[in-house]
């Protein structure tokens, strides 16, 4: 068959070095590109999912008069009842969503969890009374606390152990 001489076996073996050192540059460009978009992408849902966490405090003698709230309902029932539903709600959302989060898909999960969230955010605008506005925040407040495992968990995946500093 064939013979190739020791430099000609050289030059193609040199060569297809180059075209692979090409090819796994053109590969982590389109990876970076790719990541930094997913990065941005997620930055600015979860920045929408967080957005609202102080928008009531300023409010909440214009929403205690709108309630018809003395000032110990609105700083127990605005100030401290809605806040503590929020949180109550929060903390087992981030263990369940924790859970879902190793065992489904990361981008199904995060897309529930924040379309839960803003959809009871969304509401918030609509709520006639007391009772809808707490329900409204109890379920924001789901939405909040199952994101944060949701968040480490796709940075985790989009960052290798040694980029993490």
């Amino acid at each position: 068959g064939c013979q190739m001489t020791q430099q000609q076996i050289s030059k193609a073996s040199t060569t297809a070095y180059r075209c692979s050192q090409y090819s796994m540059t053109i590969r982590q460009d389109h990876l970076i590109n790719h990541r930094s978009w997913t990065i941005a992408l997620f930055s600015i849902t979860t920045i929408l999912l967080f957005a609202d966490q102080n928008l009531m405090a300023p409010n909440l003698t214009e929403m205690a008069e709108e309630f018809g709230f003395d000032e110990e309902e609105r700083d127990r029932k605005l100030g401290g009842d809605i806040s503590l539903a929020f949180f109550l709600l929060g903390a087992p959302a981030s263990m369940v969503i924790g859970f879902l989060t190793d065992s489904s898909d990361r981008s199904v999960v995060f897309a529930w969890t924040v379309f839960i969230g803003e959809g009871a955010c969304f509401a918030t605008y609509w709520v006639q009374n007391y009772g809808q506005l707490y329900v409204c925040r109890a379920i924001t407040g789901f939405s909040v606390g199952g994101a944060v495992p949701l968040i480490y968990s796709v940075l985790g995946d989009l960052f290798a152990a040694e980029d993490r500093h």
